[in-house]
């Protein structure tokens, strides 16, 4: 297996290269269905930390309250964490806005803050997203984790405190703060932000699977042209930090177009099943659903791992316009949303199996995508069982450096 570390402001920098490896892509697959997650314990403290966010944003600009109509939340329908299981967003975001509306003091908040509601709004694709975005439409966005790095570009550009197009003008939209991350089972937290680890791996129909110790060369000519089942381009943990890691490793990719599962257990499942050579999801999806149990006995792998990732990919954020940090009627309205959003994925019983949420920051993201090790914790599961590839590929990930760093 090759495993390794790299600095992170690397992967940041291959995001454009690797859009390259879906230019000429061809219309996704699709697979549904996904089996049942086990609950688990859900975090507390978030009161607290997002107050003391608040407490920490007063320069920002008032978004003012005449005539603002409805509150709006930005989302995309699949390959966010929100669809962790294959299940549609937009059901989910409609218990939540129910679960909003159902709360006196957001609803009090809300009309002090001059909204007359709550509305959903779907982006068909992270470029909409994004663009939207950076003309401050949304109030609240369930954005990816790529789509915020890509986010932090555009707000450098609209520096409100520097030399950019919104200086002087911290009114003019643009920039959001992450109040909440997502946790999945198997990602890492440690009280500063929620990273996950990602895997490459193949199955039986893999040049590779009868290989014990296959050479670099072995494996980048066996991925050649292979069509990887991915959850999604724009999964920053699940397909981007994963490939840039492999592109170093084998120098360079030339892979075929992605078959886009829209969920970590699809992945699975189309490559266990001999449909596709190759996947990449999160490592804890493939330890769940890519293992065949057996009575009184160990389970057993149905998959090779070929590259495994650290758990220090920051997992999706929920966003809020930076705007309404400023002003008292905002600034509740913000602490209402985020403790209404943390109530409704923390609570019993789970409106989405398997999915919590913890405190973000800023700060985090921002360490993360300048190299630094924000997320030092170990992940609780125990290593994967499954078979690697071992030989010359585990050897270079010991000892090679990356080229330019």
């Amino acid at each position: 297996m090759i495993q390794r570390n790299y600095p992170n402001a690397w992967v940041v920098a291959t995001i454009s290269l690797l859009s390259l490896f879906v230019s000429g892509a061809l219309r996704a697959e699709r697979s549904d269905s996904a089996p049942p997650i086990k609950k688990g314990r859900p975090t507390a403290k978030v009161a607290r930390i997002s107050l003391d966010t608040l407490d920490t944003l007063d320069t920002l600009g008032p978004v003012g309250n005449g005539g603002r109509g409805m509150l709006r939340i930005g989302y995309l329908d699949r390959g966010s964490d929100l669809s962790y299981e294959g299940d549609s967003s937009e059901a989910l975001l409609g218990r939540l806005r129910e679960s909003l509306l159902g709360r006196g003091s957001f609803t009090e908040a809300l009309d002090d803050a001059g909204y007359t509601g709550v509305a959903l709004d779907r982006c068909k694709d992270t470029e909409q997203m994004i663009q939207r975005m950076s003309r401050g439409e949304f109030a609240v966005v369930f954005a990816t984790a790529h789509v915020f790095m890509r986010q932090l570009d555009v707000e450098a550009e609209l520096d409100v405190n520097g030399d950019g197009p919104n200086r002087g003008d911290p009114a003019a939209g643009g920039s959001y703060e992450p109040v909440l991350q997502f946790r999945l089972p198997g990602d890492v937290s440690n009280g500063k932000g929620v990273g996950r680890s990602g895997i490459v791996f193949i199955g039986p129909s893999s040049p590779l699977w009868n290989s014990e110790s296959p050479s670099l060369e072995e494996i980048s000519s066996a991925l050649r042209s292979a069509r990887p089942a991915i959850i999604a381009m724009s999964r920053l943990a699940e397909t981007i930090v994963p490939l840039g890691e492999l592109a170093s490793e084998v120098g360079g990719l030339d892979m075929g177009a992605p078959v886009d599962c829209g969920d970590a257990s699809s992945v699975v499942k189309h490559v266990i099943s001999g449909m596709v050579d190759v996947g990449i999801c999160d490592t804890a999806a493939l330890d769940r659903w890519g293992t065949l149990e057996r009575h009184g006995g160990e389970p057993v792998p149905l998959y090779k791992t070929v590259l495994r990732t650290e758990p220090t990919t920051p997992t999706d954020p929920i966003l809020i316009d930076s705007r309404l940090f400023f002003g008292a009627g905002d600034r509740r309205l913000a602490a209402e949303l985020v403790l209404g959003m943390s109530d409704f994925f923390n609570r019993y019983p789970r409106p989405a199996p398997g999915v919590w949420v913890d405190p973000a920051s800023r700060s985090f993201f921002e360490s993360w995508a300048k190299g630094e090790r924000a997320v030092s914790a170990k992940p609780t599961s125990e290593e994967s069982t499954a078979p690697r590839l071992p030989g010359a590929s585990e050897a270079r990930a010991s000892s090679s450096t990356l080229p330019g760093l």
